[in-house]
């Protein structure tokens, strides 16, 4: 998934499945754009990610219906039909508790 941030901060997002997991932090600097994808699946054989389809924009500004708003202390959490999506944070926030839960379980 495409995420653009149109924000003063540094944003952190990473992709999840509902099966396999989360990806890792993808860091996006103020104006930039990055892809995000989800966490590796090795039943694909070789290096594979899970790819996210999409496109989102993140600002500072109250949710318009095309741009989610992510400020300190409010991330998003946007899903595709409940089966995978991606999660975005200020940089300065923690990493949700569930998310740090898996990735102690499952590294």
């Amino acid at each position: 998934m495409r995420v653009h941030n149109k924000t003063n901060e540094t944003l952190i997002a990473f992709g999840w499945d509902k099966v396999h997991g989360h990806g890792g932090d993808v860091k996006i600097a103020p104006g930039g754009s990055v892809n995000v994808n989800g966490p590796f699946n090795g039943e694909m054989g070789g290096y594979c990610d899970i790819s996210l389809s999409g496109e989102i924009t993140c600002h500072s500004s109250p949710d318009n219906g095309t741009e989610f708003q992510v400020t300190k202390g409010f991330p998003v959490n946007l899903s595709q039909g409940g089966e995978n999506g991606v999660s975005v944070r200020h940089c300065e926030d923690a990493s949700l508790d569930f998310v740090s839960d898996w990735r102690k379980v499952n590294q």
